[in-house]
């Protein structure tokens, strides 16, 4: 009876250290959105952010060496907009602003352009749905 007891309470303690407290496996990455894919093959020396929650987080320096996160800058109110976009492209040159555009007006042309930059609508009329 000693023997059969031992055993069920060893059964019972590891079955503990491994099972409990159990918690489930992280959930496998999203598929990478296809325009996003095929962005990040034509730019050079840019950044393509699919994640605009992630690139709204991340931290940047400006020209002028001051720190500031993805979407503070401008009107603070078109961070509030920013849930919209599909997307970020920081383009460091004008050939990748001209790649993106070549490419978005050949293969995308239902995907909407936003710009955003100094001096462009401070209502944020530029922030378009799924651009």
């Amino acid at each position: 009876m000693a023997s059969r007891l031992g055993l069920v309470l060893l059964s019972a303690h590891c079955a503990q250290a491994f099972w409990w407290p159990w918690t489930p496996p992280p959930p496998p990455p999203a598929p990478e959105d296809p325009l996003c894919r095929d962005l990040k093959r034509v730019v050079h020396h840019s950044r393509v952010y699919c994640d605009v929650e992630r690139y709204g987080e991340t931290t940047f320096r400006d020209q002028f060496g001051d720190k500031s996160t993805g979407f503070a800058f401008g009107n603070s109110v078109c961070s509030k907009r920013a849930h919209q976009l599909r997307l970020v492209v920081r383009p460091r040159s004008t050939r990748d602003v001209s790649a993106v555009m070549k490419r978005l007006h050949s293969r995308w042309p239902a995907v909407p352009v936003s710009m955003r930059s100094g001096g462009h609508s401070y209502t944020c009329n530029q922030i378009k749905k799924d651009s």
